[in-house]
């Protein structure tokens, strides 16, 4: 699937015509929530920003050309968070821990006749001349269990500097998401008769923060790059 979509400029009409409402019937509509569009509303009002018809043209502009973005590159589901391992995780993912419990379970299952064999070998081979009685076996899988259980014994772990710790790698904007923001710049200018700037706290850059949030689209927290996409207009 394309990443971008067309971008034509807005013609909005501030009038009292039906033409920002009925934009919406080409695409399968997107619909900010009513608390949604009331905090829109409210910060609009907040901004100083032009006034209740060029906020409500904007609002209607904003769902549909989030619409049109959802339909082109409909948003991802969230990757599923892997748990952090358990106790018993590491103990079943341990090699160590695996075949000293699977030893442990062996021996407990050998017949006598067997058990005697393996004492008498053993003893006969013992280089310090040691001699392996039947108790010797009957220990051995309780110690065994117990080796297992040591793998999973670990303290907590150690404090890393923060100057070691990496820091998340820059991943560029999608090429949609660039198109996107150079379309609602234009759509902004129009509502509300005011240029759309990269400032931090400015008005575009809180309503683009706010409306790509409900819509669940990326956008770049940093003014600079903010800056480079706005100068493609």
């Amino acid at each position: 699937m394309e990443e971008d979509y067309p971008v034509s400029k807005p013609k909005l009409l501030r009038s009292g015509t039906r033409e920002a409402s009925d934009m919406t019937s080409f695409i399968e509509a997107f619909s900010f929530s009513e608390q949604e569009r009331e905090e829109l509303q409210r910060l609009l009002r907040q901004l100083g920003v032009s006034d209740d018809e060029g906020h409500r043209l904007l609002i209607a502009a904003t769902e549909y050309e989030i619409a049109l973005c959802r339909e082109e590159n409909p948003p991802r589901p969230p990757e599923p968070e892997t748990p952090p391992p358990t106790e018993a995780t590491v103990l079943s993912e341990s090699p160590l821990a695996k075949a000293a419990t699977t030893l442990a379970m062996l021996l407990r299952q050998t017949p006598e006749e067997q058990r005697r064999q393996i004492t008498d070998h053993l003893s006969a081979t013992d280089p310090l001349g040691r001699d392996y009685g039947e108790r010797f076996l009957d220990c051995l899988p309780g110690e065994l269990e117990r080796l297992a259980e040591a793998c999973t014994t670990t303290g907590p772990p150690d404090e890393v500097p923060a100057d070691a710790v990496a820091a998340p790698p820059v991943v560029a904007l999608p090429g949609y998401a660039r198109q996107f923001i150079l379309q609602m710049a234009e759509i902004f200018l129009e509502c509300l008769e005011q240029e759309p700037t990269e400032e931090a706290g400015g008005p575009f850059q809180q309503y683009m923060a706010r409306i790509t949030g409900y819509g669940g689209l990326p956008f770049p927290r940093d003014s600079a790059e903010l800056k480079e996409i706005l100068a493609e207009r």
